[in-house]
């Protein structure tokens, strides 16, 4: 046990993390290394490597990696930590279901507030993110590619306050952010006829002004968020099914 228990120290596992799973010491030393390492290869683990339940997806480690290629052969990819590690039953539920979208939204406020740090709450970015009407139709794995991705150009404090950016194709973003970069207005059509100097802007305002250029052509309902008219639609129809439920 000791053995295993450096083996996860190694690898940052915190005591939490550790009480929350003692079946993980059924497993071996070289094993569980094994995993831990693989995990780091996994975009959908390792957006919950710091997550206090992350030893269940370790510990059912085949299960996950079957339940993750099963889901994405059906077109689902808002995957859950219980969904990849939980009971079979609650995982039916969720395979057989209409749509693609997170049971819950506490794994994605986890996975932001991880991101951005100590210094943000959960319920600080929950009541952000809400107000968005896709905030749980979104990949998570697309969450956090997006917050590294700006996270090298951007503070955390920028992107915080600027949060709903995260469920935004990270393409649109980048393009959106090209043409800004270009020094004028005139290369973005939406901004012909605004009095808007770019050049004077700090780094959030800058995100406040990519987020109004994504929704703009979307009259601000959020379907910029989509990466095709497609998909919206199937998003859309499953939310009216699920109100009508």
């Amino acid at each position: 046990m000791l053995e295993i228990k450096n083996v996860l120290e190694e690898y940052g596992i915190s005591n939490e993390a550790q009480k929350r799973c003692f079946q993980i010491y059924t497993l071996s030393p070289s094993t569980i290394r094994e995993r831990l390492e693989n995990a780091k290869t996994i975009p959908e683990f390792k957006t919950f490597y710091n997550h206090p339940r992350f030893l269940k997806i370790i510990h059912y480690n085949t299960k996950a990696l079957k339940r993750i290629m099963k889901l994405y052969d059906n077109n689902k990819k808002c995957l859950s930590l219980n969904i990849l590690s939980g009971s079979g039953a609650h995982y039916e539920v969720y395979e057989k279901s209409t749509g693609d979208r997170l049971g819950k939204s506490k794994d994605l406020v986890f996975c932001i507030t991880q991101s951005l740090g100590p210094s943000y709450s959960a319920s600080s970015v929950c009541n952000i993110m809400k107000r968005h009407p896709f905030w749980i139709n979104i990949p998570l794995i697309q969450i956090s590619y997006v917050y590294d991705k700006l996270s090298t150009q951007f503070s955390a404090s920028d992107i915080f306050d600027n949060c709903p950016i995260l469920l935004y194709p990270w393409n649109k973003i980048k393009s959106t952010m090209e043409q800004l970069d270009k020094g004028h207005s005139k290369n973005v059509p939406a901004l012909c006829n605004e009095n808007i100097n770019i050049k004077c802007l700090t780094k959030s305002q800058k995100l406040s002004l990519i987020l109004y250029l994504l929704e703009r052509n979307h009259y601000f309902t959020g379907n910029g968020v989509w990466t095709d008219e497609k998909q919206r639609n199937n998003v859309e129809m499953c939310n009216v099914n699920q109100a009508v439920n």
